[in-house]
């Protein structure tokens, strides 16, 4: 195999400078942060000698980190060149989130047999002040997205029982620090380096089999219908919906949309659901059917907001066997209590009593222990402001 050895040209700074700064009890951090390596792409289904991906930080702390720069470097398989000769560039559009002093420079390829590595430089240190300040974020910054290609018609293939995989086998160099990934932030108008290797993480191995070209939202009322669209898929499964309020520090799985396995062109998706009043972030897991997986964040918040009424909702289904849902909203907070009466007026069930926020709610009706007939289910209560007492009918037929 073929290798090309990008010459090193205008280090940026010595390794002995980065242990300097890395060094002793007194440059300890409190930033934290998650490092992730991902979003990788293939230039074509068909003729796959490109690779894109991208390198992209979070702030996983309460206040914002002033970021300074930092040094990439990755392992992977060289082999993968597939016998072609291997070069390593910074890509757009959408190259970065950073200004382009903060961006890392001169990307370089080293091999040895079949152990390669991609480094990236660090920018000039700009000084306390002038650092790039990235918020308590659960998407992140992109810091820079980079293509990998080989000279070759295309890159080294593994042939799965599913579909096929690029074999990089990416891995952050973490050690040993003079030689390794460092990350550089300012605290208390100090240079300090605030790498954390444990939070150093591959999202995917290898080939991505998806590429989204839009990821958007839509509310009405408290109806969020997410859309999004693909260019291809290999070898895509499905797309899990994950949602998180802030606060909660927990994504949680909100649906599942199967994906088309191996095609060409554009493919639609939608994802609908109804939500209390709150502010919420989404990102799509695709999985493939080997389980490997990547996410995609949606760019925006997406903000449900209050009634502007109290209102009770017909019941759905109605008629109905088994069981129906009853949807009520309120203007502001309140004690509430909901009711089920039979068709001469008597109380039979309480459905739902106490003290709520204003927001939006769904109850679920078993009528299980209930017969064949006409009912009534009543939202009644008071606010701070006003009273209300609303009144619907609904049939069970078994």
């Amino acid at each position: 195999m073929k290798a090309i050895l990008t010459a090193i040209v205008c280090v940026i700074f010595t390794l002995s400078s980065l242990s300097s700064i890395a060094g002793g009890d007194e440059n300890k951090s409190t930033s934290t942060y998650s490092l992730w390596l991902g979003d990788f792409r293939i230039n074509n289904y068909y003729l796959s000698n490109e690779l894109t991906f991208e390198i992209r930080i979070i702030n996983n702390g309460n206040s914002d980190i002033e970021y300074a720069g930092g040094r990439f470097i990755i392992n992977f398989y060289a082999s993968v060149a597939n016998g072609g000769e291997l070069t390593y560039s910074i890509t757009g559009p959408d190259t970065s989130d950073l200004p382009v002093n903060l961006r890392p420079v001169n990307p370089q390829i080293h091999i040895n047999g079949d152990s390669g590595q991609l480094i990236l430089e660090s920018n000039f240190f700009p000084g306390s002040g002038n650092g790039f300040f990235i918020p308590p974020n659960i998407t992140g910054k992109r810091i820079i997205k980079m293509k990998l290609r080989t000279s070759a018609s295309s890159f080294l293939i593994e042939n799965g029982a599913i579909g096929y995989y690029v074999e990089m086998y990416p891995e952050w160099r973490n050690l040993p620090m003079e030689n390794s990934t460092n990350i550089f932030a300012y605290e208390d108008s100090r240079l300090r380096n605030i790498t954390s290797p444990q939070n150093h993480f591959i999202n995917g191995i290898g080939l991505t089999p998806v590429e989204l070209t839009s990821f958007t939202s839509e509310v009405n009322v408290n109806e969020v219908t997410l859309r999004w669209s693909t260019a291809q898929e290999i070898n895509n499964q499905r797309f899990d919906i994950e949602r998180i309020s802030p606060g909660s520090g927990k994504w949680i799985i909100a649906g599942s949309v199967p994906g088309h396995g191996t095609v060409s062109g554009v493919r639609d998706y939608s994802f609908c659901e109804h939500l209390s009043s709150g502010t919420y972030n989404y990102r799509l897991k695709q999985i493939d059917y080997n389980g490997n997986y990547e996410f995609f964040f949606l760019k925006n918040e997406v903000d449900v907001g209050i009634p502007a009424k109290y209102k009770l909702l017909q019941n759905y289904p109605n008629p109905f066997n088994s069981s129906t849902i009853i949807n009520y909203e309120l203007k502001e907070d309140c004690n509430l209590n909901i009711s089920l009466f039979d068709i001469n007026g008597k109380e039979i069930m309480n459905l739902e009593q106490g003290s709520f926020k204003a927001g939006y709610y769904t109850l679920r009706l078993n009528s299980a222990e209930l017969s064949t007939g006409i009912y009534f289910y009543r939202l009644a209560g008071h606010g701070n402001s006003s009273r209300f007492n609303l009144l619907k009918k609904m049939l069970i037929v078994k």
